[in-house]
């Protein structure tokens, strides 16, 4: 019986998540959002129907029936989902749904890896999901209704070059890479949050202000931070924050009568990437 279970919802997951896939890129015949709201629905009766079958299956294999571990997994999991899809849609009606849509799937599917590897991770990782959800429902909403942090993007770009600058020279090694800082018997890893630092510090010197002398200035510190993780080896969040950069460019009109240099600018650290490749290790 265990078999036949298995395999069924093997056979199931994959046709499920073939149509949702399918659902993506129909999402994109409409011009209109509105015109999608069909395909958004069928993506959330997916989704749930692959944590269900998945999560069923884990429960249906396990030796002890009477264990509860992954009903619990499942029900938080499935409460957590649907505070992000709806509470993300009230609050911000233009958001991208395909996008959250696309994100949700992805947490699920994670949550359900780190449930079948190790239980106590998959907890921990669910307070993270939890905690960080919460975290950026206060910033979005802060950012939105409180101007003064426009003024604030020095001190985004200080404290993102600190933060990394301390793992630098601080930093625990972890396969040759300065990923991690170990305060207090707690490791947390502070290229995360320099992340959301770093597009708030874009943001803030660039919204009102786009001329050349400008956007050369946050060029340089933009380099700074990649030249800082760059050192420390963590080229996989280095190339997150160039191609992030990059793509930022592109929201300014002084960037497009400037292609040439961004493309130059691409051109060379591509090369970095090619001429040295024993450092990418996070491949």
């Amino acid at each position: 019986m265990e078999i036949w279970v298995s395999e069924l919802s093997k056979y199931m997951i994959a046709g499920l998540m073939l149509l949702y896939t399918l659902e993506s890129f129909l999402a994109f015949s409409h011009a209109k959002e509105r015109k999608n709201t069909l395909f958004y629905v069928r993506q959330w009766f997916y989704l749930f129907a692959i944590q269900f079958l998945a999560f069923f299956t884990m429960y249906f294999k396990q030796t002890d029936s009477k264990d509860l571990t992954y009903l619990m997994l499942y029900g938080v999991t499935q409460l957590l989902l649907i505070l992000i899809l709806s509470l993300t849609h009230l609050l911000y009606e233009n958001c991208n749904r395909l996008l959250l849509n696309n994100m949700c799937m992805l947490l699920g599917i994670g949550i359900i890896i780190l449930s079948r590897l190790a239980t106590q991770k998959a907890i921990r990782q669910l307070l993270v999901i939890g905690f960080s959800f919460l975290a950026g429902l206060l910033l979005t909403v802060m950012v939105s209704r409180w101007d003064a942090i426009k003024r604030f993007g020095w001190l985004f770009a200080s404290v993102g070059v600190f933060l990394l600058a301390v793992v630098l020279i601080m930093g625990n090694l972890t396969s040759g890479s300065k990923l991690s800082v170990t305060i207090l018997n707690i490791t947390f890893q502070p290229s995360e949050p320099v992340k959301i630092l770093f597009l708030l510090f874009l943001a803030a010197l660039l919204w009102e202000n786009s001329s050349f002398k400008r956007v050369c200035v946050t060029t340089f510190v933009a380099a700074v931070h990649v030249l800082l993780l760059v050192a420390a080896k963590d080229l996989g969040s280095a190339l997150i924050f160039f191609v992030t950069f990059l793509c930022f460019s592109f929201l300014y009109p002084v960037f497009l009568r400037k292609t040439p240099m961004r493309h130059e600018t691409g051109a060379l650290a591509f090369r970095y990437l090619i001429c040295f490749p024993s450092d990418i290790i996070f491949l």
